[in-house]
């Protein structure tokens, strides 16, 4: 498990998930999504992985913990 801080731009919050290293990204963008209500969101991961994919693991992201994530509304 490791524990992610989102940056949510719009909304000028800042929250924390433990999420398991193990999950795709596309499944954390879900989950993401369901609580927020956020659609068509853009996620930029600060460790600054190149080429993310939805279906590679988070760890393959250079996430760890206290890592960042910025949130922004697509539609927006």
């Amino acid at each position: 498990m490791i524990l992610i801080e989102m940056i949510f731009l719009e909304e000028k919050k800042r929250h924390f998930a433990q999420v398991d290293e193990t999950m795709t990204v596309g499944e954390f963008k879900k989950k993401i999504e369901k609580k927020t209500g956020i659609n068509n969101m853009r996620i930029h991961w600060l460790p600054g992985a190149k080429n993310i994919r939805d279906d590679m693991p988070i760890y393959k992201t250079g996430m760890w913990n206290g890592s960042g994530v910025v949130i922004e509304n697509g539609s927006s």
